[in-house]
C-alpha cells in the first residue's frame, strides 16, 4: 500500500510540471552551419514582464563567412501576453550595416490593420485574427492551453 501511495505522489508531482507557468525569461545561443561550415551565431532572448513580452534575436556572421560578410541582423518582437497567448504589437527587422534594408510591422488590433514599412514605403493590409510574427510564433506554444498544442 505504501508503494502505491509513493507512486501516486510521484505521478502528481510529475504532472504538476506539465501545468507550470511559462518561464519569465528564456535565453538561447546557437550556431548555424551550412554544408559543414559554421556561418553564423544566433542569440535570442525572450522576456515577459507582467502582461508585456519582448523577444530579441541577433544574428552575426561567423567562421570564414565573417571575413566577407559583415551583416549583423537584429529582429525584435514586442507585444502583450493574453489568455490566448502572445499578441505582437511591433516587429522590427534591422540590418545593422544597412538601415535602408530595415523592415517593420505594426499590428493594430483595435482596427485589425497590419502596417508594414519596407523599401521606404508603408503598406497596410487587413490583420487576420491570431496573427503571429516570425519571432512570437516560436514562443507561442509556451502560452497555449494543453488542448491547443
Amino acid at each position: 500500500m505504501n508503494a502505491l501511495r509513493l507512486l501516486l505522489a510521484a505521478l502528481l508531482l510529475a504532472a504538476g510540471g506539465v501545468f507550470a507557468a511559462p518561464p519569465a525569461t528564456v535565453k538561447a545561443h546557437y550556431e548555424v552551419h551550412k554544408d559543414g561550415l559554421h556561418v553564423a551565431t544566433v542569440s535570442e532572448a525572450f522576456e515577459q514582464r507582467g502582461s508585456a513580452y519582448s523577444i530579441v534575436s541577433e544574428s552575426n556572421p561567423a567562421g570564414l563567412l565573417a571575413i566577407f560578410v559583415r551583416t549583423r541582423i537584429k529582429v525584435t518582437s514586442t507585444g502583450s501576453v493574453t489568455p490566448a497567448g502572445l499578441r505582437p504589437d511591433q516587429l522590427e527587422y534591422g540590418r545593422l550595416d544597412d538601415a535602408s534594408k530595415n523592415v517593420s510591422a505594426r499590428f493594430d488590433w483595435k482596427t485589425d490593420q497590419l502596417s508594414m514599412t519596407f523599401d521606404g514605403r508603408t503598406e497596410t493590409i487587413a490583420l487576420p485574427k491570431d496573427t503571429q510574427d516570425r519571432l512570437s510564433l516560436m514562443y507561442q506554444f509556451m502560452f497555449l492551453p494543453a488542448d491547443r498544442l
